[in-house]
């Protein structure tokens, strides 16, 4: 009987291959969702609660990717913004099939939710890059840093917020 040398991958090798194996199956459920809704816009075969289970166990499969993005130093933009919004997509199912009759200002509390923590974490920001720029014991490169970081997360959001809500 002959073993196959099959070459071990070692170390972080390792990690980014997983890393890109969960963004590949991210990536394929968000096209049968893609998909699913297509079909349905064109046809109206399925209720919009099965179009959006994609979305749903994407949301449920993200609280464990995050753990385990954080926990090998990985980046976790999709799965966080998944994982935020679950009970935003559930309200927009219901609604959509009409299960639910809440207004759509009630429908959107979720996403309200999120946006109004965005906007903590971003005064959060500001005001900790405002301390670092006081503070004597603290480089010049870690301060250009954090003060970048809060413009470009306030030149993200505050005209986010103007659109939104005005």
């Amino acid at each position: 009987m002959k073993i196959l040398n099959i070459p071990r991958l070692e170390g972080e090798a390792y990690i980014h291959y997983k890393s890109m194996l969960i963004s590949l199956a991210l990536h394929l459920i968000l096209l049968m969702f893609e998909l699913l809704v297509c079909d349905n816009l064109e046809s109206k075969r399925h209720l919009w609660i099965l179009v959006f289970i994609p979305l749903i166990f994407i949301s449920i499969v993200s609280i464990a990717i995050c753990i385990w993005a954080v926990k090998h130093d990985r980046s976790f933009e999709l799965e966080l913004f998944c994982a935020v919004n679950v009970l935003q997509f559930i309200f927009l199912a219901l609604r959509l099939d009409e299960f639910i009759m809440w207004s759509w200002e009630v429908v959107f509390v979720p996403l309200w939710i999120v946006m109004c923590l965005s906007l903590v974490g971003v005064l959060y920001t500001i005001i900790f890059a405002a301390i670092l720029l006081r503070t004597p014991e603290v480089n010049a490169q870690q301060r250009r840093s954090s003060i970048n970081s809060a413009l470009g997360y306030g030149f993200w959001l505050y005209p986010y917020l103007c659109f939104r809500y005005c």
